[in-house]
């Protein structure tokens, strides 16, 4: 009954994987068996009348933080550029993004984009076909950032671009939970299902 410990603490747990589910499901059950138990759920999206009951109206605490407007834009991939058949992904969405952004924003203004991928081997491939977007249009630094590259390469997503320049990341979801990057403004998530939640963090 982790006699030995008096305090559990559980982040970012609006991310409601499977484990996570029936890891809050065992602490509920613990907390009924030790009243000397305490227990401090933490995120910055959570549903927090959802969790309350679940835990008997437990105390809640919020800290507020910066609130920023966002606006959710849904662009329809052509049937073209969706993955080929042999599973590779297609970049051409990607790219189109960076143009979208060209065109929408002025250079002057200030905002970086943030794009969450699977895995090495797509941003990989991202990374080859905005690096050629970027070279011809001249106002794009794309950066990969994964938890395998040197602290180095990681530590570059951290400086800020040159005016009328922006930032394109390409992240696992280390940049989700590890870090934070300042000047990221836009951010594209993709490729694995999530909690609303999450996706709204």
């Amino acid at each position: 009954m982790l006699k030995d410990y008096k305090v559990i603490i559980l982040d970012e747990i609006h991310e409601r994987h499977l484990t996570c589910d029936i890891l809050l499901g065992v602490v509920k059950c613990l907390v009924q068996h030790r009243t000397d138990l305490k227990v401090i759920l933490m995120s910055a999206t959570i549903n927090i009348q959802l969790f309350a009951r679940y835990f008997h109206n437990c105390p809640v605490v919020q800290v507020p933080g910066r609130l920023f407007p966002i606006t959710v834009q849904h662009i329809p991939v052509p049937k073209e550029e969706l993955r080929s058949k042999s599973g590779r992904l297609s970049p051409a969405p990607y790219v189109r993004l960076l143009n979208l952004v060209d065109h929408k924003y002025p250079s002057s203004e200030r905002g970086d984009l943030l794009i969450f991928l699977s895995g090495t081997a797509e941003i990989s491939a991202v990374q080859e076909a905005a690096q050629q977007y970027a070279d011809k249009n001249g106002n794009w630094i794309i950066l990969p950032l994964h938890s395998t590259l040197a602290l180095a390469d990681q530590d570059k997503v951290f400086d800020y671009a040159p005016e009328k320049v922006r930032k394109c990341i390409l992240s696992t979801n280390i940049a989700e939970t590890s870090v934070t990057i300042d000047g990221c403004h836009m951010q594209k998530l993709k490729e694995f299902w999530i909690s609303r939640a999450s996706a709204e963090q």
